[in-house]
């Protein structure tokens, strides 16, 4: 997925939490703006965080989509 393509969701004003699913399937939760970070300076991985303060690191090519409700981004 493209960096613009995760700001954009990212920038929707309100925050909607929403699910990252990587193309191994793996899905997560991303519950607050503040748990996601785009890793600067080429914005190519996010580092996403989960409520205990565990982290993971994706890289933003593994990224098959973004979803909340019912809607979908997909790369």
């Amino acid at each position: 997925m493209k960096s613009k393509n995760v700001e954009d969701i990212l920038n929707i004003r309100p925050f909607k939490p929403f699910i990252v699913e990587t193309d191994s399937g793996k899905k997560i939760a991303v519950k607050h703006l503040d748990f996601f970070i785009l890793t600067p300076p080429r914005k190519d991985a996010a580092i996403i965080f989960n409520e205990d303060g565990h982290f993971t690191i994706v890289d933003l090519d593994n990224i098959s989509s973004i979803s909340f409700g019912e809607k979908t981004a997909k790369r």
